[in-house]
């Protein structure tokens, strides 16, 4: 019987797989010039600094202003058609 001492929970042994840097290769797998993951990758397992990591912020800040206001739009249209259809719960 194993005493507390060396027992490894599951979380301990995600925490484990999770930060051990013998994982990144799923990443590698994904591929690296997805910019989310290679951002993160670059500041969480390389240490590289934003200014190095620039490239990946502006790719992202880019889909945020294009995406972030087209999915408000069709949120809204949503809500309008639910409305308008009687499928939405709504009193005013």
């Amino acid at each position: 019987m194993r005493s507390w001492r060396t027992t490894v929970s599951p979380l301990n042994n995600f925490i484990e797989r999770v930060f051990d840097n013998s994982h990144g290769a799923v990443l590698d797998q994904l591929g690296n010039e997805i910019a989310p993951l290679a951002f993160m990758r670059g500041l969480l397992l390389e240490g590289k600094t934003l200014p190095e990591l620039r490239i990946y912020l502006v790719t992202l800040a880019g889909f945020a202003v294009l995406l972030l206001p087209l999915g408000l739009y069709v949120f809204q249209q949503a809500v309008q058609t639910a409305k308008r259809d009687g499928s939405l719960c709504y009193t005013d």
